[in-house]
């Protein structure tokens, strides 16, 4: 699966990214949100795992900005954020319809369950 992987962090951005890798994905590290955009730009991707919580830019309105390109309308996002769910204020709907297939508490995951939200999205492709 080709993943693209927005952590603002360069230590769990590399650590995420090795473990993607470690289990057969071709993941791609993006660090912020231009950044983020010219790595969609270069490649299609399946996936975006992403922290909303970037510098200079809000990572929900980036989102919003990938549903505006056609081409990127139908790729499924993770959001693995340090915010909680209440604090990102997205009802059940607006999560469907931007197609967040899982919203992942940093804090309180794992790795292995961020691996695990990723595997099971690749088994249900």
């Amino acid at each position: 699966m080709n993943i693209l992987l927005i952590e603002p962090d360069i230590v769990l951005n590399r650590i995420y990214i090795e473990a993607l890798k470690r289990k057969s994905h071709n993941a791609t590290a993006a660090y912020g949100a231009e950044d983020a955009l010219l790595k969609l730009d270069e490649a299609t991707k399946d996936l975006i795992v992403m922290e909303v919580q970037l510098a200079n830019h809000n990572g929900i309105e980036l989102i919003y900005e990938f549903r505006s390109y056609p081409e990127w309308q139908d790729i499924p996002l993770i959001l693995h954020t340090v915010l909680n769910r209440s604090s990102l204020s997205l009802s059940d709907s607006t999560v469907k319809d931007l197609n967040i297939v899982d919203i992942l508490y940093k804090p309180k995951t794992s790795l292995d369950q961020l691996l695990n939200s990723v595997d099971n999205l690749t088994k249900s492709v």
